[in-house]
């Protein structure tokens, strides 16, 4: 082998090492600790473990894949004329050109290419753990000296029909939000002091979130369902909900861009004609195949009409998304703060009822709790007789008055007449917390219209320069 010899490097590994602690952390913090909870608190909300332990989960998976993704950034790659050596800790191993009879590359930005030779052996590397200037090594070496069998591959793909799922993996992700969602539904049904214990503040409750936990569902079916099939004569994208052909014969426009994504940018291939429209990204495995065989079906016309047409359809999405954006934090967040508006106003209009309506009477301490992580709220569980009817109640007190309470000492207790279940403690800060409620929650409404208006002082240059771009690509060749 020649002295070519490629491993990872300590920023990567440091990176992958806090990502691995935080996958850890959540996991203990979002299943371990709320187990723990569970079986020490009687009052813990089991509604929160319906939304947390899914996401725990997923921080043990990311957690091990990072440990994983350390010890193979200590893998080296060595290459001649005749073949590849892999060094490693997992399946170390030598692939010789000539005998490699299929080559994937997947990922986005392409980062990993897996090799298969004609023994069945496959090696795989990972071009996302490596610097820029390696990948670019690698990539290029791998590239050019399988540049006859990716040619083979673009013919081959006229003699059968090959089956993509291009975002299988990315939908699980989609049921740990469905999960978030409808266990922040059921909270209330399971007690705790999310929203008031009534059935009125129950069910809006469990409509708003249930009901995008459902959504979230929905799409996942979609996703998860999505097929790209690529046959000889035709590009065909069908779900559990609906199905597209598109004749290669009638492809009008082949639009390749890269669009912006938090980690850099993502490329996607739109494909039109009749009347119909078809995407995928290079997340999906053999996209570089998929794109080029396409590109040479639908000819060069359709390739630069595509081009063409880039500019106006990022423009456009930029817009869509603003919108999109803009209808989701004014009706998402504002909606959530306009019912906990609605909920402090009730809270507040019941401490002014007692004020002015209440009855005083002497109760006896049962017992105290506390709820909450970080922000712990603390409460007293008190009894009072109305009309030789026993009510139980709990009012939120302060940490002095919670040291200081215990079990049958005597709590002077105010309540309603018309409605004796309405009732506050003498120690209660239940007026203190609804008016802290209520200042949270006009804070929710300055981010609810503050998102839209940020996002769109933050896209202004870009929205700016795809309009120049769009105007320039409309105009004709001189």
């Amino acid at each position: 082998m020649k002295n070519n010899t490629l491993g990872g490097n300590w920023g990567t590994r440091f990176s992958l090492l806090l990502m691995g602690i935080c996958g850890f952390g959540t996991f203990y913090f979002m299943v371990i600790l709320a187990i723990q909870r569970t079986m020490e608190w009687p009052n813990f909300n089991h509604g929160i473990l319906i939304a947390s332990v899914p996401f725990g989960l997923f921080g043990l998976g990311m957690g091990a894949a990072c440990l994983y993704g350390i010890v193979e950034t200590f893998t080296s790659y060595r290459w001649d004329d005749t073949g590849i050596e892999r060094s490693a800790l997992f399946r170390p191993g030598r692939m010789r050109w000539d005998y490699v009879v299929d080559y994937k590359i997947s990922g986005n930005n392409n980062t990993t290419i897996v090799l298969t030779d004609s023994l069945g052996q496959r090696m795989s590397i990972y071009l996302s753990l490596m610097s820029s200037q390696q990948r670019l090594a690698v990539a290029n070496t791998v590239r050019e000296r399988l540049a006859g069998l990716r040619d083979k591959q673009l013919k081959e793909m006229a003699w059968g029909v090959r089956t993509y799922r291009p975002a299988r993996n990315v939908s699980w992700f989609l049921l740990i939000f469905a999960a978030v969602f409808l266990g922040f539904g059921l909270m209330p049904w399971f007690g705790g002091n999310v929203v008031q214990n009534t059935e009125e503040a129950k069910w809006p409750f469990l409509l708003i979130f249930g009901g995008v936990g459902i959504a979230v569902v929905l799409l996942f079916l979609g996703v998860y369902t999505w097929t790209l099939i690529i046959s000889r004569d035709a590009i065909t994208s069908s779900s559990l909900f609906r199905s597209r052909t598109i004749p290669f014969a009638q492809i009008t426009s082949v639009m390749i861009r890269d669009t912006r994504t938090r980690n850099g940018t993502t490329n996607i291939t739109t494909v039109e004609g009749a009347g119909r429209k078809i995407s995928f990204t290079e997340s999906m495995p053999d996209y570089t195949l998929v794109r080029d065989y396409i590109q040479g079906q639908a000819g060069q016309k359709a390739v630069e009409q595509g081009a063409v047409a880039a500019p106006g359809v990022e423009k456009k999405q930029l817009t869509q998304g603003l919108i999109l954006m803009a209808v989701v934090s004014i009706l998402g967040f504002g909606g959530i703060a306009g019912y906990a508006m609605y909920n402090d106003l009730q809270g507040l209009a019941r401490q002014d009822q007692l004020d002015k309506q209440g009855v005083k009477t002497q109760g006896s301490l049962l017992r105290k709790y506390s709820t909450g992580n970080k922000s712990v709220s603390y409460l007293i569980t008190y009894q009072y007789d109305v009309n030789g009817r026993a009510y139980e109640h709990d009012s939120p007190v302060t940490y002095q008055d919670y040291l200081t309470a215990n079990a049958d000492q005597p709590v002077t207790v105010t309540y309603l007449p018309q409605n004796p279940d309405t009732a506050r403690a003498a120690q209660s800060i239940g007026r203190r917390e609804a008016e802290s409620k209520l200042h949270s929650t006009w804070a929710m409404f300055g981010m609810a219209f503050g998102i839209p208006i940020l996002a769109f002082l933050a896209t202004r240059k870009q929205y700016r320069q795809l309009e120049a771009q769009s105007l320039a690509a409309s105009r004709p060749a001189s």
